[in-house]
């Protein structure tokens, strides 16, 4: 019923071993936690166990899978919720995030699935996330210099990507500002953070690692509860519990923090259960937490470990997902899609995003529905006619600029200015050696090297990028200059520019 491996080349979209030493470079400040924060967290003492049988359901999911899978789609997932009817929603984001509204960016399963569930149902979601201090931890594995640092291509605008090249572990490219991402860890949540690559990070190469991880790599993630099942566990556990020792030290070290970070998750999750004593929770989180918590938490007095997959019986009915169908849903799957970065052209399911755009054209003339169609010609091969939907938005209809429904440029913001804050206390300031990054938001996030642009900025750039109409081209190029691009995003538009 739920998947297993699939066969074939590992596909970069799917890379669990993007590096888990790319947290702390790529990462970079996604964990870093203010100074009372700290303190808080230094203060030693144990969970609240609930005093009578309480449930909890570990959700493992792949990051943003919901926006890529139909199967795992936001509706299928809400429906999924109200089967299981938990009392409360633990999160994958820190607690001291989560009251500013800071989320990992990839983490759609977080704020756009488990926060929007909760919030609609009337019940407490909670974010249950720890994290070390990534920029601590950079500078003391950075020394002694085993050239580990240089291999992982460590520069503004790099996230080190993959071992197969692939931007998974913080930005797509930019000013990294974006570390909206759980530093180290790969779309399954593996890693020392998301969505980074798993724990073998093996950005030298060694053979050893590479093949500690290619399992992974080929496990089929495309049916929603996949970490439900033995195999991945026992899959998980022999790439990470039991893999066999990193060369790379910094790599090792993130392979070796996990452990320790799923431990005190499970603290968080444990004092969420006492809160609902003799009721269910349940907690959405990346696959490869879901091992260790399951086993953690079946240790501990009055915790009752239950699998989503106990509540679903012959699966969702037409009617349970179609009420739980959501118009945000459908523009950041379209988004995701058909204009980010993850999802190669020849593997978008055409037949699914017509029907989406065919729910999203029925409401009233919308720009960004009409970016979208645009997108979708673009994506099929037809770049007539997306250049046609592209100047008729850019020169002949008038309507208001405006961010995108999705991405959420808000979010991408106070994810940068919590880093930011974060930094400057460390007393590491920013633009520096122990954080090169500016203060300003970029062009991109981890979704796209363009994601953070507004509605029209991304019509002009597409149209700057286009073979179709030289004119255009020339005339957007010129546009884009008074665009309202910040200093960081001028600069780098013109390195996308002139790489074309």
């Amino acid at each position: 019923m739920f998947s297993r491996k699939r066969s074939g080349t590992p596909r970069r979209q799917l890379v669990l071993a993007a590096g888990a030493a790319l947290f702390v470079l790529a990462g970079l400040g996604s964990s870093v936690v203010s100074p009372s924060q700290a303190a808080a967290q230094a203060a030693f003492s144990f969970p609240r166990n609930p005093a009578t049988p309480t449930e909890v359901v570990i959700i493992g999911t792949r990051h943003s899978a919901q926006l890529e899978y139909e199967d795992h789609a936001p509706a299928r997932m809400r429906a999924l919720l109200n089967r299981i009817d938990p009392a409360a929603v633990g999160v994958e984001t820190l607690p001291a995030w989560f009251e500013e509204g800071v989320y990992y960016e990839i983490a759609y399963e977080s704020y756009g699935v488990g926060v929007a569930w909760a919030r609609e149902k009337g019940r407490e979601v909670r974010g249950i996330d720890w994290q070390a201090n990534s920029l601590e931890m950079m500078n003391a594995l950075a020394w002694p210099d085993t050239g580990a640092v240089g291999s992982v291509q460590w520069e503004p605008g790099r996230s080190g990507g993959s071992r197969a090249g692939d931007p998974e572990p913080g930005r797509a490219g930019g000013n990294g500002s974006d570390r909206g991402v759980e530093p180290g860890v790969d779309r399954a949540g593996g890693g020392a953070s998301d969505p980074g690559g798993g724990p073998a990070g093996d950005p030298a190469g060694e053979p050893d690692s590479v093949a500690q991880v290619d399992s992974l790599e080929l496990w089929d993630m495309r049916e929603m509860l996949f970490a439900d099942t033995p195999e991945w566990r026992d899959e998980l556990n022999l790439a990470w519990g039991f893999a066999k020792p990193l060369a790379n030290p910094l790599g090792e070290a993130m392979r070796r923090y996990m452990l320790y970070r799923n431990l005190r998750i499970a603290r968080e999750i444990v004092n969420l259960a006492a809160d609902y004593d003799g009721q269910r929770i349940a907690v959405l989180i990346g696959a490869a937490h879901k091992p260790d918590l399951d086993l953690f938490l079946g240790t501990v007095p009055n915790i009752v470990v239950r699998n989503a997959s106990e509540w679903w019986g012959d699966g969702l009915t037409a009617e349970e997902v179609e009420a739980e169908e959501r118009r945000a849903d459908h523009l950041a799957i379209l988004w995701y899609n058909l204009a980010g970065g993850r999802v190669p052209p020849e593997e978008v399911d055409l037949a699914r995003m017509d029907a989406l755009l065919a729910r999203v054209e029925a409401g009233p003339w919308d720009p960004e529905v009409e970016f979208l169609r645009a997108r979708r010609h673009a994506v099929a091969g037809a770049a007539e006619k997306a250049v046609e939907i592209y100047r008729t938005l850019a020169w002949e209809r008038d309507w208001e600029d405006r961010p995108f429904t999705y991405p959420d440029l808000q979010l991408s913001q106070r994810v940068l200015e919590w880093y930011v804050r974060e930094a400057e206390a460390l007393g590491y300031g920013t633009g520096t050696e122990l954080y090169p990054f500016e203060a300003e938001l970029g062009l991109d996030n981890v979704i796209s090297p363009v994601g953070n642009l507004t509605v029209r900025q991304r019509i002009l750039y597409e149209l700057a990028v286009q073979e179709v109409d030289g004119a255009a081209r020339q005339r957007a190029r010129a546009e884009l200059e008074n665009a309202g691009l910040n200093p960081t995003q001028a600069a780098q538009l013109r390195a996308l520019l002139d790489g074309e």
